[in-house]
């Protein structure tokens, strides 16, 4: 693997966390937009664990613990009132309730 590729993949991983601390550091975003943030990260995460040819294993193994972490917030979330009541303003009752 060319060493240059690599920096520039690793630094394009580092720059989705990035942006997602500064879109909710810098502004106060509702909090219905935590999800799709969340999101991004974990399709960036998971879609970077699962490429055997540009990612070396121990780079994959962090992602793979990355992954598992956004679980644990995602599962915050299920429990949050405020996250569901957010949620179901911005959302048809249909696929709120069922």
């Amino acid at each position: 693997m060319n060493p240059h590729r690599y920096i520039i993949l690793t630094s394009h991983r580092i720059q989705i966390l990035k942006e997602g601390t500064d879109f909710f550091s810098t502004s106060t975003p509702p909090i219905s937009s935590v999800i799709p943030v969340m999101d991004t990260i974990d399709r960036c995460f998971a879609t970077a664990s699962m490429d055997d040819t540009r990612f070396p294993l121990p780079l994959k193994v962090a992602l793979d613990l990355g992954k598992q972490i956004m679980n644990k917030y995602y599962d915050l979330t299920d429990e949050s009132e405020i996250y569901r009541v957010s949620i179901s303003k911005f959302t048809p009752l249909s696929l709120v309730s069922g």
